[in-house]
């Protein structure tokens, strides 16, 4: 039984020795790659269906050979990159005219950026070959990828950095409903660098395939959707939207002095009006009316008595309910001083309401 094991072991050492010798002798005669030939390249990985890159440098003295073989591959490799962006500029160019803003030299200058920074992300794509010869110490490299492989890796990323920003457009739409105008316009702004990224793959792809359709490209989506966001960020801009409801009485005598005085003051803190009232941020609900108080030494005095109500459109929730009320004199009549106590109490409501409303 030791007999047999030991020759078992012998005929196991000469197998790994052979072994060896066989695939050091592989590696010796290693024949040189077809792809050195630039015809043979041009005919199998042709310029509308690949993107290539191909590299040769002499090997340093004293370099390790695969030290030599990376950075030669590296290069191969750029050029990969260096062949999309040649093709950036006449596509951002007709790109830039397609939507509605920004500049091409601009544009051109982002993309360009971005492209050479987001290299790692093609690379994922790209295969790399390297030969080595050994007797002019020359090493070579190529590096290919199909076009269509990247144009899948864009497409993917158009269609979830769309998802992103319906989703910030979302909730921020939910916080402007909300009247929380800091916290919604903080969300709408978070679309920005996504439609930036948006647009860098809109290019790529534009440059890849000179006929991408609409569906795969999703640019009039993208426009559509940045159009949301600048006209709901100038609405903000505008102000919290009121609709106000105000019945005031004049001695019995319906009057809109008080409702004029009250838009007055509020639009100088940015508010805006709206006549219909599921278009508001905020409802206001006045019940105002005048009494004759008395007269002394030919002075004559009244009061308006206001109720207000302030609500949330959105959920009509009450934020604010108050009875307000204002004293007027006048040498004229009881009238003239009724008016001038609806000027004082709107500037009063105004105060109260700025609190809540801004």
């Amino acid at each position: 039984m030791l007999l047999n094991l030991g020759l078992n072991n012998i005929k196991m050492k000469k197998y790994l020795f052979i072994t060896f010798i066989l695939l050091s002798l592989c590696g010796f005669s290693q024949k040189k790659p077809l792809w050195l030939e630039a015809s043979w390249r041009e005919s199998h990985y042709p310029a509308n269906s690949f993107l290539t890159g191909f590299s040769q440098d002499i090997r340093k003295k004293r370099e390790p050979i695969a030290e030599a073989s990376e950075r030669v591959k590296n290069i191969a490799t750029g050029y990969v990159a260096k062949n999309l962006i040649s093709n950036i500029q006449t596509v951002s160019e007709n790109y830039s005219k397609s939507i509605a803003h920004g500049n091409n030299e601009k544009l051109q200058s982002t993309f360009e950026m971005q492209t050479k920074a987001e290299t790692d992300a093609i690379i994922t794509g790209i295969k790399v070959e390297s030969y080595y010869d050994k007797k002019s110490k020359q090493v070579y490299a190529f590096a290919y990828v199909n076009k269509k492989e990247v144009s899948g890796y864009y497409k993917t990323q158009i269609s979830m950095l769309i998802q992103q920003v319906e989703g910030h457009i979302f909730t921020a739409d939910q916080l402007k409903q909300q009247t929380e105008k800091i916290k919604a316009e903080a969300e709408y702004n978070k679309t920005t660098p996504l439609f930036t990224k948006i647009e860098y793959a809109q290019i790529l792809l534009s440059a890849l395939d000179k006929n991408i359709d609409e569906e795969s490209s999703q640019i009039q989506k993208s426009i559509n959707l940045r159009n949301k966001v600048t006209q709901a960020l100038a609405a903000l801009a505008q102000g919290p939207s009121l609709f106000i409801n105000c019945d005031a009485q004049l001695f019995n005598i319906s009057t809109n002095m008080l409702e004029n005085k009250l838009k007055a003051e509020l639009a100088k803190n940015n508010c805006i009006f709206v006549s219909d009232s599921l278009q508001a941020d905020w409802l206001i609900s006045i019940e105002a009316q005048a009494e004759k108080y008395n007269d002394i030494y030919d002075t004559y005095y009244s009061y308006v008595n206001a109720t207000i109500t302030l609500q949330k459109r959105y959920n009509n929730q009450v934020v604010y309910k108050n009875e307000l009320k204002e004293k007027g004199g006048s040498a004229r009549d009881y009238k003239d001083a009724a008016e001038k106590a609806y000027i004082e109490i709107a500037n009063k409501i105004s105060e109260e309401l700025i609190k809540y409303i801004e």
